[in-house]
């Protein structure tokens, strides 16, 4: 989704692996991905629920390798619980997963609706949860006016998600990125379109929350057009507090 690529460690298929370290620094592989159907490409990070990881892969699944969704246990059993195959579904997971209540929730950066995004895996992404029977379900099909292609990882909020998306918004002839609310019933309001004047552009990372304001940064826009550093409140009101500039 982005010109940057992640850092990959590297299994026998060289497509990433599930690793445990201890504080001492003796690392463990606990799992090396093998394409395909057992996935490839793990972006988000893992999620501990009572001793069993959830996790992600951007690739691998279906034969055009639309990602996947994965369960391990500490000792290496992996299970696959959803195979993306874009078209009404998502593809291209790339933010971790979270945690709100008894459910799983994250995003697809692609996929979910083929109409108003192309590329390969044509679609805006989708936000989906997963519950605690482990069974997968879509919550959201992004449009063009309101997210395209969520990158970040969500955060969890007084019972909502919180987010955003490296492009899309509510002018479509400057699809900059958004700030966007999705709630547990699947309801979706954008928070903030980045892209006016000074503001930022193309926020890649996910939010954090520091009492009750959340902050995040964008890869473009702002003063000198190198990023920002924004706060932002749960109403939606933005504030660039950084313009970075190139030294």
């Amino acid at each position: 989704p982005t010109s940057k690529s992640p850092v990959l460690a590297v299994s026998a298929a060289n497509v990433g692996t599930v690793y445990a370290v201890t504080p001492a620094g003796i690392e463990t592989t606990l799992h090396a991905f093998q394409g395909g159907a057992d996935g490839a490409t793990p972006w988000g990070g893992l999620l501990n629920v009572g001793g069993v990881l959830y996790g992600t892969t951007y690739g691998g699944g279906d034969t055009r390798g639309d990602g996947t969704l994965f369960s391990m246990t500490l000792a290496g059993a992996k299970t696959v619980l959803h195979t993306f195959v874009r078209g009404n579904d998502g593809a291209a997971p790339v933010g971790s997963l979270v945690k709100s209540g008894n459910t799983l929730y994250g995003t697809t950066a692609a996929g979910g609706n083929g109409t108003d995004c192309g590329g390969p895996t044509a679609g805006c992404g989708t936000v989906f949860k997963v519950n605690h029977k482990d069974v997968y379900s879509q919550m959201y099909r992004f449009n063009l006016q309101d997210a395209d292609q969520p990158l970040g990882t969500m955060l969890p909020f007084n019972g909502e998600l919180y987010g955003t998306s490296f492009n899309g918004g509510e002018d479509i002839n400057n699809s900059l990125g958004t700030l966007f609310k999705v709630t547990k019933d699947g309801t979706e309001t954008v928070l903030h379109s980045f892209g006016t004047g000074v503001d930022g552009a193309d926020p890649v990372g996910g939010l954090i929350n520091v009492d009750g304001t959340f902050y995040g940064p964008t890869e473009s826009g702002g003063a000198h057009e190198f990023g920002t550093v924004f706060s932002v409140t749960p109403a939606g009101v933005e504030t660039v507090i950084h313009d970075f500039t190139r030294m």
